[in-house]
């Protein structure tokens, strides 16, 4: 598939939903569905489209706009702006498109949110 449909979808897709975000630790954030977004507020969102697992997760370089709470439901593309698309990871699932992209790009702290978000997973994540 072309990257740039891949990236015009996910845009589409990212500008149109409205996700339960929950706080997993300092920086950290993951909507109900840990597989599908997470945003690092140092830069970094990773969305996943729910109904098209062909494209895969798309890694974007964002900045905050406005604070997320610890448990809000926000529409991202409203909350963030978009930089840049960093790349298309192969996975459909957010956890394994940051390990990959973490590996592509050495982004080392998108391995370091994996740790923790899965740690967050086996303790039980937080009730909104």
């Amino acid at each position: 598939m072309d990257e740039n449909l891949v990236i015009r979808r996910n845009m589409e897709d990212l500008g149109s939903e409205r996700v339960q975000m929950v706080k997993i630790s300092d920086g950290i954030f993951t909507s109900r569905n840990p597989f599908q977004d997470v945003l690092l507020e140092d830069g970094v969102l990773v969305h996943c489209m729910k109904h098209c697992i062909k494209g895969g997760c798309v890694v974007y370089e964002v900045r905050v706009r406005e604070p997320i709470s610890d448990c809000e439901l926000v529409n991202l593309s409203q909350k963030v702006e978009i930089v840049r698309a960093v790349g298309i990871a192969k996975s459909s699932i957010s956890l394994y498109a940051m390990r990959e992209m973490s590996k592509r790009l050495g982004y080392l702290k998108l391995e370091d949110a994996v740790s923790r978000i899965v740690r967050k997973m086996n303790e039980g994540m937080p009730e909104c």
